[in-house]
């Protein structure tokens, strides 16, 4: 697959560059998601009617046609009409089902095909493994994705970035505060996996600095990052009545802030040789 290069009508200012589609999706955006479902899954896409019929539509089988080709009609039919929100609740459900298709394609293949047309069409959302979440940078979601896939050393602190991603792009309530903490605790958690057992995010750093000699400047940025979460108001404690609010901004930013921050400590405690003998929690 190739880039994405600036139509002509853009690169000489007749026509304005697409704004990132985060409250809708145009027509566009939703041909070309049916078009990749149809055409990347081929025959098993058809076979599987009966399925979507009953696990996600959840409408009575018998609705659907028996003959292929008024079945494939029928399916487009169902998915042109499902609101913005529901439609990518349509191809997140596929993502998470491939293995139900015989012979199943490469999840990784499948979803970076997915977020290749994405990226095409100015959509405001990204696979992050099998979810999807708003983003507004191309590298900060790599920054995501890579803490997604860290080694197995990590699998407990990777969870809870997975668990932050899911709440950030839960439609149509997404979960912004409790994203936010599931982005800190998978600092801690990474702590825990190194036998650093001590509460906080202050003092495992602490910890955490003499072993992978953290610069101080660093230490004291993440552990004001944890404070922010942490206080009297803040967004680890129950919610009271002047708590301040926690939207998409903030919940993003930890998302992200988080995971880059994971990588690093990954990388660190790599090179020092410390996560082979680690366990995971």
């Amino acid at each position: 697959m190739s880039d994405h290069p600036v139509p002509f009508s853009q690169r000489i200012g007749l026509v304005p560059p697409p704004a990132l589609q985060l409250d809708g999706m145009t027509s566009e955006l939703r041909a070309s998601l049916w078009n990749y479902l149809r055409d990347t899954l081929g025959p098993r896409w058809v076979s599987s009617s009966n399925a979507l019929a009953i696990y996600f539509f959840r409408i009575e089988v018998e609705t659907v046609p028996s003959e292929d080709w008024l079945a494939a009609k029928w399916l487009q039919n169902r998915f042109s009409k499902l609101p913005w929100n529901r439609a990518y609740e349509f191809v997140e459900f596929v993502v998470r089902h491939l293995q139900a298709f015989d012979p199943a394609p490469s999840t990784k293949k499948f979803v970076g095909g997915l977020n290749w047309l994405l990226e095409r069409e100015h959509a405001g959302f990204r696979f992050v493994g099998d979810t999807l979440v708003p983003i507004t940078d191309e590298v900060e979601l790599a920054a995501v994705q890579q803490a997604l896939t860290a080694k197995d050393g990590v699998a407990a602190a990777r969870e809870h970035i997975h668990q932050a991603a899911i709440l950030l792009g839960k439609r149509p309530d997404p979960d912004y505060r409790n994203s936010v903490k599931e982005s800190i605790s998978a600092i801690e958690s990474f702590a825990k996996t190194l036998g650093i057992d001590k509460k906080g995010l202050a003092d495992p750093l602490e910890e955490l600095g003499k072993r992978l000699d953290l610069h101080q400047a660093m230490r004291a940025g993440f552990v004001k990052l944890y404070a922010y979460t942490s206080d009297a108001a803040g967004i680890r404690h129950a919610l009271l009545d002047d708590s301040k609010p926690v939207g998409l901004a903030e919940a993003h930013y930890m998302l992200v802030a988080c995971s880059a921050f994971l990588n690093f400590l990954v990388m660190k405690a790599s090179e020092a040789g410390l996560l082979q003998s680690s366990k995971t929690p």
